[in-house]
């Protein structure tokens, strides 16, 4: 054994959450311990959630905190087996990755005699989630130290690698922000001009802010000349998704912004004189065109999003029993029958009697949906950037005309909520 118990020393904390359904040998505990492993103390901050529906509320905060999960089923029980696809389909879900540490552990091994789920069908699972597998014994201690070894390494070996990549990364974000400060200069100067314009200001200032916004323009566009290969590579990155509505959406989205970034190269070499004959109205229409393509396809991968976890949020809520029963729904439905001057009138003869079940529901669908968003700010975030975003190529193009004062401001709006996600990259919505 390559991991044992260690008493005292300065350590790494690794935050651990372990899931599986109630009943397999795990007890809802939060726990810390120490232990080494390949000579290096680690502390262990682990948090057992027995698969109570009552844990379900907090759940999506523990997966966003955690570092590696530990997917357990009893090999006693089959129904525990299938449930763990859903617990690894979670994970990718709350925490928008396909590479989060996991282990998965198949627990009860003494138990042979009651066995239902096979070794072999847990070692070809554990090939479909891609991580480690162990059968232990809760109630022997067969192999618990080796899940938690195996667990603790992953997470180093994948900060290792992300280590590797961090001046790339930083170099990256530099660029990022420098397009992002440029892009907020820009569409402030569209706010700043229409409301020199509103005010009657002369004619002189507002050449020159218009002048400064055609400068800061073309330096936009010199920046963004690598953009169509990294969303090129992006969409690459997305054909691998699991789920065939976000691999649709995400990857054509990428390659029509690929499509609208190359269309913008091409109006900033006709506008640097390089190519003075390129009609420069035809190409942006293009690239604009493009440009609302990919938002379409991020309001409607944001939409698929909300809808899967309103209907989760939804299933979580009668597991605890908070949702009513229909005739709870809606509450002097049935009295107003037997209230009325007319004892012997079928109900179907009532004038509006689905109206209040209406409402009820509405109401209930409005709070999912507030709920949602609460409780997934990089969703929030992206829903209200694409919403901003989306006005600026629908006026460019003449479909919807709001005028540059509301472009400018929904566009500055955009800019800033992306700098959010610089600022703070958990708010940033991962695939």
């Amino acid at each position: 054994m390559e991991s044992s118990r260690v008493t005292g020393g300065l350590s790494r904390e690794y935050k651990l959450v372990m899931l599986g359904e109630g009943g397999v040998g795990k007890s809802e505990d939060a726990y810390k311990t120490q232990i080494r492993i390949d000579d290096k103390p680690a502390n262990l901050d682990i948090l057992d959630t027995a698969g109570q529906a009552e844990f379900t509320a907090m759940r999506d905060q523990y997966m966003r905190a955690g570092e590696g999960f530990i997917i357990s089923y009893s090999i006693t029980d089959r129904r525990s087996f299938q449930e763990a696809r859903h617990f690894k389909q979670l994970i990718q879900r709350v925490r928008r990755t396909a590479d989060t540490p996991v282990v998965l552990v198949g627990n009860k091994s003494d138990l042979v005699h009651l066995r239902q789920v096979s070794v072999e069908e847990g070692k070809e699972l554990a090939r479909e989630f891609q991580c480690p597998f162990f059968e232990t014994s809760a109630a022997l201690r067969y192999y618990i130290d080796e899940v938690f070894a195996a667990l603790v390494r992953q997470i180093r070996q994948r900060e290792a690698e992300l280590g590797q990549g961090t001046e790339r990364k930083s170099r990256h974000g530099h660029s990022l922000w420098r397009r992002l400060t440029a892009l907020a200069a820009q569409y402030a100067c569209v706010l700043l001009g229409h409301a020199l314009r509103k005010g009657g200001a002369r004619a002189e200032l507002l050449t020159t802010v218009q002048q400064l916004e055609a400068h800061v323009s073309l330096a936009r566009k010199l920046m963004r000349l690598g953009n169509s290969a990294e969303s090129l590579e992006a969409a690459k990155r997305a054909v691998h998704l699991s789920d065939c509505v976000l691999r649709l959406c995400i990857t054509v989205a990428h390659l029509n912004r690929a499509l609208y970034f190359a269309c913008d190269n091409v109006l900033w070499v006709g506008k640097t004189g390089l190519l003075p004959h390129i009609d420069q109205n035809k190409w942006s229409q293009r690239s604009f065109r493009y440009y609302l393509f990919a938002l379409i396809l991020n309001l409607t991968r944001d939409a698929y999003e909300i809808r899967l976890l309103m209907e989760r949020e939804s299933r979580n809520s009668l597991a605890k029993g908070s949702l009513s029963s229909p005739s709870a729904l809606s509450p002097g439905l049935d009295n107003s029958y037997s209230s009325s001057d007319s004892p012997s009138s079928p109900p179907d003869l009532v004038p509006f009697p689905a109206l209040p079940l209406r409402m009820v529901r509405l109401r209930r669908q409005l709070h999912l949906l507030v709920t949602v968003l609460r409780s997934n700010p990089p969703l929030l975030l992206d829903l209200l950037k694409n919403l901003c975003d989306v006005f600026i190529p629908l006026d460019r193009l003449g479909l919807c005309s709001t005028g540059p004062g509301f472009v400018g401001a929904c566009g500055l709006s955009s800019s800033i909520l992306s700098i959010l996600t610089i600022l703070y990259p958990w708010l940033k919505l991962k695939p």
